[in-house]
C-alpha cells in the first residue's frame, strides 16, 4: 500500500462482462479485475449485486487496499443513466462500503468508453458491442444526447447481436425455401457446432442467455467477411449503414457535434475488417471528425470520472501514467488467466 494517497474505483458494467479498476490520485492504476455481465435489464439483480460484491472484494484483495481508503467510486452501466438502474447501483455500492465516507456516481457505460477516448467529457461515442449506442456529451457532462441503445428485443442496430441475428436469420430462409446451405451458412453451423439447421432452435433458446450466443456469432461473420464471403459482406455493410444512421441522427439534431472527435469502443471495432468498412462508410456522408480509437479500456475511463468528480485534472502526464499502468496491469491480467 502506498502511503499519502487516496484511491478510486471505476467500474464498466456490460452485458458480456464487468471490469473494476482501482488507482490512486497520480492516474496510477494499481489493480483489475474481470467478472460477468452487469446489465440489470438482462441479469436478475440479486444476481447482479451478488456478483459486484464479489469483484469489489477480488479487488481490494488483489491491490491490498482498505475500504476505508477508497475516496470514491464511479460506475459506468449499461443502463446507468436510468433512474432506477442508478439507485440500485447507489444502494448496492452503499452497502459494501458500508458507514466509510465513499463518493458514489452512476453513469451510462457509454460515458465511460467517451473518456477512455478523450480523457474528458466532451465528444461523441459509438459502442458496437454486443448492443450498441451513440452518446454525445458536452459542457462537462451537462448536455447530453443519445441515439440507439434501446436493447436488443427493439434496438440495437449495427452490433453483434444485430449482426448475429442477420445471420441466423439467412439460414433459417434457405430452410425454409428448400434451398441447399451455402458456404456462409455451413460455417455459421460449424461454429455453432450443429449438424444441422433445425437444431439452431434448441441451440439458441436454451440458452440463459441467448443473445450472448447470437452476438457471438459476429466472430465467424467477419471472418467470412474478411475472405470476402458474398453474404458475410452484406451483412457487415448492412451493420456498419445501421451505425452510421445513427450517427446521422445525432448530426441532424445537434450542429456541434460535426465538429467533435468520435470515440469507437466495443469488440466489433476490434476487428480491423469492419473498422476499415466504418470509416470508409463514415468518411462519405459525414464531416471531418477525428476518430478516436483509445488505448485503453472504458473501465479505465470510469476510473478517469471518478478522478475528475473529485476535482482532480487529468494532465498529459497522468493520461500517460494512466495509460502505461493501465496496460501493465491488463498485460498480467492476461498472463493470469492463461
Amino acid at each position: 500500500m502506498q502511503l499519502n494517497k487516496r484511491y478510486f474505483i471505476g467500474i464498466d458494467g456490460g452485458g458480456t462482462k464487468t471490469q473494476a479498476v482501482i488507482g490512486n490520485s497520480d492516474g496510477e492504476i494499481l489493480a483489475l479485475v474481470t467478472g460477468k455481465g452487469s446489465n440489470i435489464k438482462a441479469t436478475p439483480k440479486e444476481k447482479v449485486k451478488i456478483q459486484i460484491g464479489l469483484l469489489l472484494d477480488a479487488l481490494l484483495v488483489k491491490s491490498s487496499i482498505q475500504k476505508a481508503e477508497v475516496k470514491a467510486v464511479f460506475v459506468c452501466a449499461a443502463g446507468g443513466d436510468r433512474e432506477e438502474d442508478s439507485v440500485c447501483w447507489n444502494e448496492w455500492i452503499q452497502e459494501y462500503f458500508q458507514s466509510y465516507h465513499c463518493t458514489i456516481r452512476v453513469a451510462n457505460d457509454a460515458v465511460a468508453a467517451l473518456v477512455s477516448g478523450t480523457f474528458k467529457l466532451d465528444g461523441l461515442v459509438l459502442i458496437a458491442g454486443t448492443g450498441s449506442i451513440v452518446y454525445l456529451v458536452q459542457e462537462d457532462g451537462r448536455k447530453i444526447r443519445r441515439a440507439g441503445g434501446w436493447g436488443y428485443l427493439f434496438g440495437d442496430e449495427g452490433s453483434g447481436y444485430y449482426i448475429g441475428t442477420q445471420a441466423l436469420s439467412h439460414i433459417s430462409k434457405l430452410y425454409d425455401l428448400n434451398e441447399e446451405l451455402d458456404e456462409f451458412s455451413e460455417e455459421v453451423l460449424k461454429y455453432l457446432q450443429l449438424n444441422n439447421t433445425v437444431d439452431i432452435i434448441t441451440k439458441i433458446y436454451e440458452q440463459e442467455q441467448p443473445r450472448l450466443i447470437v452476438s457471438s456469432i459476429a466472430k465467424i461473420v467477419l471472418k467470412l467477411a474478411e475472405r470476402g464471403n458474398d453474404v458475410a459482406c452484406r451483412i457487415v455493410f448492412d451493420a456498419v449503414a445501421q451505425l452510421v444512421h445513427l450517427l446521422g441522427i445525432i448530426y441532424s439534431r445537434e450542429e456541434s457535434a460535426k465538429s467533435l472527435p468520435i470515440v469507437v469502443c466495443g469488440g466489433l471495432f476490434e476487428n480491423e475488417y469492419f473498422l476499415n468498412q466504418f470509416e470508409h462508410s463514415l468518411s462519405l456522408v459525414m464531416g471531418d471528425n477525428e476518430l478516436i480509437k483509445p488505448f485503453v479500456s472504458p473501465v479505465v475511463g470510469a476510473f478517469t470520472l471518478a478522478l475528475l468528480d473529485m476535482g482532480i485534472p487529468i494532465t498529459k502526464k497522468m493520461q500517460v501514467d494512466l495509460i502505461q499502468t493501465w496496460m501493465k496491469v491488463d498485460l498480467e491480467n492476461k498472463i493470469r488467466r492463461n
